[in-house]
């Protein structure tokens, strides 16, 4: 678009008169597309220079290397574009972010002792139902007792990580299933939790809302990758989507985005297994387990070591 100077007078607030110049249109027509075009040059450009800067051609980074700041992959800069671009786009869509935060106060977790716990087994379903006949076994606390945890306080601010620490048998798994709100394992749980000001009892209303993601990785064996992220993403499509966009596309482009980002997009087809049937190695499993947690889209999301056991 070609432009002219035009020289005009404006009075300032001084009283005095500047000389500017301004562009003038020949047409008063814009080019829109040329205009476009032109943007995107530039957001290429610009994208360019941070990749240079990034990944520098000589292998000399200017960045400082004590500051132990991992380098970021070109992966790693188009998925957080995409994320960007997704969370815009919902946004603008009528969308709006879940942020939840947790309070913890005074918590004291009671639970069974060695005399009373036991190991389930094929038997347990018949003992459980004898049980029910037995007044004297209708009680959590039929038996010893021992405090797990013990006057505990937290907080975790909305949008925020909160990391739990701990030897091996200090709790932390109590706390996170606490935190996840499952607590029929235990004998009691005395003390405040709230979710965002709700309490803990009102907050079962909302059990898809905060989830504990345990160590082991409990799958169904006979099913494939596929199936196993399809149910889960059948659970959770939620309803309000991007405009003209349908369950099935929803579903295929999210199932898509997670086995390429944790790269089990080739075991697509492939059954999870178990100790028992071959299926999915140990690490390939993992990953399911963390694709099948994301696809939650949890308000509140508790991991229990589930990284434990992956090289990258």
């Amino acid at each position: 678009m070609e432009f002219e100077l035009k020289e005009f007078k404006r009075r300032s607030r001084n009283g005095l008169q500047d000389d500017l110049a301004i562009p003038e249109t020949n047409d008063q027509v814009l080019d829109v597309t040329r205009g476009v075009g032109e943007y995107d040059a530039i957001s290429n450009e610009l994208e360019l220079e941070s990749h240079q800067f990034i990944h520098p051609a000589n292998g000399n980074s200017e960045r400082d290397l004590e500051a132990n700041v991992p380098m970021e992959t070109e992966e790693d800069f188009k998925l957080r574009k995409y994320f960007e671009n997704s969370q815009r786009m919902a946004m603008e869509n009528g969308g709006k972010p879940k942020k939840m935060g947790v309070s913890i106060r005074n918590l004291t977790v009671k639970g069974k002792g060695a005399d009373v716990s036991v190991i389930p087994d094929m038997s347990a379903p018949f003992y459980w139902f004898a049980s029910l006949f037995n007044p004297s076994s209708w009680k959590k606390s039929n038996g010893t007792t021992f405090d797990i945890l013990h006057d505990v306080n937290a907080y975790a601010q909305d949008g925020k990580m909160l990391l739990v620490l701990g030897r091996p048998g200090a709790g932390c798994s109590t706390f996170l299933r606490v935190i996840s709100n499952q607590r029929d394992s235990y004998v009691s749980v005395n003390g405040e939790v709230t979710y965002g000001g709700i309490s803990a009892k009102e907050w079962k209303r909302y059990r898809g809302e905060a989830i504990y993601t345990p160590e082991e990785d409990i799958h169904y064996p006979t099913l494939t990758l596929r199936d196993t992220l399809d149910f889960a993403l059948k659970c959770k499509t939620p309803g309000n989507r991007l405009p003209d966009e349908k369950k099935a596309t929803f579903r295929t482009k999210i199932f898509d985005l997670l086995v390429n980002m944790f790269g089990i997009a080739k075991q697509a087809d492939t059954v999870v297994g178990n100790e028992f049937m071959r299926g999915l190695s140990g690490g390939e499993r993992k990953r399911l387990t963390i694709a099948e947690a994301m696809v939650s889209s949890a308000s509140i999301t508790c991991w229990d070591c589930s990284t434990r056991g992956l090289d990258a």
